[in-house]
């Protein structure tokens, strides 16, 4: 039979945005507590809204360090990154590890939970799925935005793939196509996968 989990699912008012428009596009994604100066580098580049689900540890003491690191890091981000961002918190319940049923599920990273948890917190009609390691390059939101303002009326639903890059380590994040192109040719870049 199938077994669902009842994991917590928390958007504390505290670590929530409210500013931006809402025409604005979304980040979904989601992360660790490991991963948090990952998500001040996205919101750092970001200028629209970003909406993060993040795991928390069942363990009270684990819980109670995260907790102090994700307040720590909201405020950090309200204060110096360009994007209005709000957290989901999300936990699952401390789980029978002798339980047959579950035994299998405790050590697996819940991504999809965690997604769909941010998903649903997204309060604008334009989301960008993106992983906590990404880094967007400048002027991103205003693009996304300005090409799904072109999309209003169209009857049929477009997705818009967005290339990645991989810059060396120690290279300065290229702000154009043909800064792009150049890192490309120079191999300080290529494309991600």
């Amino acid at each position: 039979s199938f077994l669902e989990f009842d994991a917590h699912i928390l958007a504390p008012p505290h670590l929530q945005s409210l500013g931006t428009s809402e025409d604005a596009v979304t980040i979904v994604t989601q992360c660790s507590v490991d991963r948090l100066p990952r998500l001040q580098a996205m919101a750092a580049a970001w200028s629209g809204r970003i909406s993060c689900a993040i795991r928390v540890p069942t363990d009270k003491e684990a819980a109670t360090a995260a907790l102090a690191s994700i307040d720590q890091q909201y405020q950090t981000i309200s204060q110096t990154g360009q994007a209005s961002l709000s957290i989901v918190l999300y936990q699952e319940p401390a789980q029978d590890k002798g339980d047959e049923r579950v035994a299998w599920a405790v050590p697996l990273y819940p991504i999809n939970a965690l997604r769909n948890a941010a998903l649903q917190a997204a309060a604008t009609e334009y989301i960008f799925l993106l992983d906590i390691d990404f880094v967007t390059a400048p002027g991103a939101h205003s693009a996304i935005r300005a090409w799904a303002a072109e999309q209003q009326g169209v009857a049929s639903k477009k997705a818009l793939v967005v290339p990645a890059i991989e810059v060396r380590q120690g290279v300065p994040l290229p702000n154009s196509k043909d800064e792009v192109a150049r890192l490309m040719q120079a191999g300080d870049a290529e494309g991600f996968h």
